[in-house]
């Protein structure tokens, strides 16, 4: 296929995609408005408008601040910088349970932290988890290959056109983006721009050009393969004006990582709590702005005044005295439209409340936490914080099958491709998995840990009455369990085969001790049977001599 075929052919796949996406992006354009205002660019409708301007059209912060909330509580209890979230491990757990295996996993598990945690993958790790939750869709563009350290970057879904294959895997990503002339230029080269761009080249310098990058399945994949051209996704950068092919190339691996909140059945782009929300968001702006209009008629109501004998006009400012106002038989010329005060008050401030507790349940927000008393203890605001999150399991579990889980095993075939480990034996041609060891998996498990603590404690008690029956406990597998359960890295173990060299040298000293112990103690005896006359000197093999 040549290069035109290829550009032709990119191009009418993205007219196809942009239809298919058309719907969705009414309802982004919303959210926006109502939830993401900073996400001032996502907008389709009114995508010029300052996030600032677009910001005086919500009258309440509650959607916002739930979306912003469930974003840290989720970077938070899943991928805590603070603490390493996850482990390389063995699918076998005969193979896992090897030291040799589980230290060189480690090894890869820190090394692999190490990068996540100093790179760029933090800052695109949160806007992306904000747009998942926006938005449900998001996507995090990884490039393992062009610097030295891996590079993360959050793609906004504005520019992302997706496809899925019949697995309902993400498999064609084409990304509608801008970058001006002189970062085309750095980034390809002047010599593979054409003629036209480059002829006011000094004058549409910093003018921005727009430009498409496809990632689609190769046709021509063949596997083992080092040749770009027969890798399982081809890439193409083209740019919009002329139809131009800028580079085309390979990868093994999608380097576009796009994850889905939730996902109906037939439909490519994924749900969130904001659209679950959408209708109970425009509901409270709506009566938001009608409390606030109600609360000016209050403060500043409307004045009916008598058709004369009133001085006009009115001074309603602070402290303003109006002069015949008042007619001689006491009558007022001059009064409230509207009684002072309004009935109905309580009743619609208990509505916009239902509102407000309806939008933070749908982001997963428990609204007994925010009842004053309600909760007394922090055990009991834990426990009710963790069936928050284990509300959000089904979810979750999407969020590491479609996004942490790919990042993870790209990361591992990097640092594979690097040779700076030594693979033991027993992990020679086998592919290990990931294990989530975030608070959150940890509170998971922690009931598997509260389990064999409560047996153990039972079984020592049984212990003392039979102390025979502690021989069925392994102690040593017993130990390495809970160091697994704990997350307590193995470089603060001592290896087994240390372990083994010290006992069987301190073995060997023990009995070169009592072989020393032995020889002196006979070697004593024999001199006291000789003094003694029992038995003479030569009997016992001693030099004849005069006894002493």
């Amino acid at each position: 296929m040549s290069q035109a075929q290829t550009v032709e052919n990119i191009f009418t796949r993205l007219a196809e995609l942009e239809s298919t996406r058309q719907p969705y992006e009414a309802v982004w354009d919303e959210i926006t408005e109502y939830v993401m205002p900073s996400r001032g660019t996502y907008s389709f409708k009114t995508t010029n408008t300052d996030p600032e301007r677009r910001s005086k059209r919500r009258m309440d912060a509650t959607a916002a601040n739930a979306a912003r909330g469930l974003t840290s509580r989720i970077v938070a209890e899943m991928t805590n910088g603070s603490t390493r979230w996850f482990d390389y491990r063995d699918s076998d757990p005969a193979v896992d349970k090897l030291e040799p295996v589980r230290r060189v996993l480690q090894a890869l598990s820190d090394k692999a932290y190490s990068i996540l945690n100093s790179g760029s993958f933090k800052l695109a790790h949160v806007e992306a988890t904000a747009d998942w939750i926006g938005y449900g869709t998001a996507c995090v563009m990884t490039d393992f290959e062009s610097g030295d350290e891996p590079v993360f970057q959050a793609i906004p879904i504005k520019e992302l056109y997706i496809s899925e294959n019949r697995a309902g895997d993400i498999d064609l990503v084409i990304r509608k983006f801008q970058l001006t002339l002189r970062q085309v230029i750095q980034i390809f080269g002047e010599e593979n721009l054409p003629d036209q761009l480059l002829k006011n080249k000094e004058r549409d310098f910093d003018k921005p050009q727009d430009l498409i990058h496809a990632v689609i399945p190769n046709a021509e994949y063949v596997e083992g393969k080092k040749n770009s051209k027969y890798f399982r996704f081809k890439s193409c950068y083209a740019l919009v004006r002329g139809r131009a092919l800028l580079r085309e190339g390979g990868f093994k691996r999608m380097p576009y990582k796009v994850f889905r909140f939730w996902k109906r059945p037939g439909e490519v782009y994924g749900g969130s709590p904001a659209v679950d929300a959408l209708a109970d968001i425009r509901m409270l702006n709506l009566m938001e702005e009608v409390n606030i209009r109600s609360m000016q008629l209050e403060v500043a109501p409307p004045l009916i005044a008598a058709h004369d004998s009133a001085v006009m006009p009115l001074k309603i400012v602070p402290h303003g005295i109006n002069f015949g106002g008042i007619a001689p038989d006491g009558r007022r010329l001059i009064d409230r439209l509207l009684p002072p005060g309004n009935p109905g008050r309580p009743g619609f401030e208990n509505m916009l409340e239902q509102k407000r507790m309806a939008i933070r349940s749908a982001f997963f927000v428990d609204p007994l936490i925010n009842r004053q008393n309600s909760i007394r203890t922090a055990a009991e605001v834990m426990k009710r914080s963790n069936e928050e999150m284990m509300g959000l399991s089904p979810f979750l579990a999407r969020y590491e099958v479609e996004y942490l889980s790919p990042i993870l095993d790209h990361m591992l075939e990097y640092l594979l491709s690097k040779k700076e480990f030594q693979i033991p034996q027993e992990l020679d041609g086998r592919i290990p998995f990931i294990e989530y060891t975030g608070p959150l998996a940890k509170t998971q498990r922690a009931s598997e840990l509260n389990n064999t603590m409560q047996f153990l404690q039972l079984i020592q008690g049984i212990g003392q009455v039979n102390p025979s029956i502690l021989q069925h406990i392994d102690f040593n597998e017993a130990f390495l369990m809970f160091a697994d359960l704990l997350g307590v890295p193995m470089t603060i173990i001592t290896p087994a085969q240390k372990i083994a060299a010290q006992q069987q040298a301190m073995e060997a000293q023990q009995q070169a001790q009592a072989l020393g112990l032995g020889i002196r103690d006979v070697s004593k005896n024999m001199a006291l049977l000789a003094k003694s006359g029992l038995l003479q000197r030569q009997d016992l093999g001693l030099p004849p001599g005069e006894e002493q």
